[in-house]
């Protein structure tokens, strides 16, 4: 899977560009882009030295772009099983 983030120190916000990952698989290895958002949230919660509440406004610094059928944003009805573990 590709990832390119850019990160604006002043404007203190990134942008996570998920384009160029895999196209959705026919197995049950894809992601719904719930979880997706959910595992960025994590990591830049673990580069933040300070506690970080969980909700909404915690992702208004960060722009993720994630592809409509890839394995990351499947197309319905793919199975997303092995995505969440």
């Amino acid at each position: 899977i590709r990832v390119a983030v850019r990160v604006d120190t002043e404007g203190r916000s990134a942008i996570v560009d998920f384009t160029g990952t895999s196209e959705q698989l026919d197995n049950n290895f894809n992601a719904p882009s719930a979880i997706t958002m959910a595992a960025v949230l994590y990591v830049f919660r673990t580069l933040v030295d300070s506690d970080i509440p969980l909700n909404d406004g915690c992702l208004k610094p960060l722009s993720i772009i994630l592809p409509e059928g890839s394995m990351l944003r499947p197309h319905y009805p793919a199975a997303v099983v092995a995505g969440n573990v």
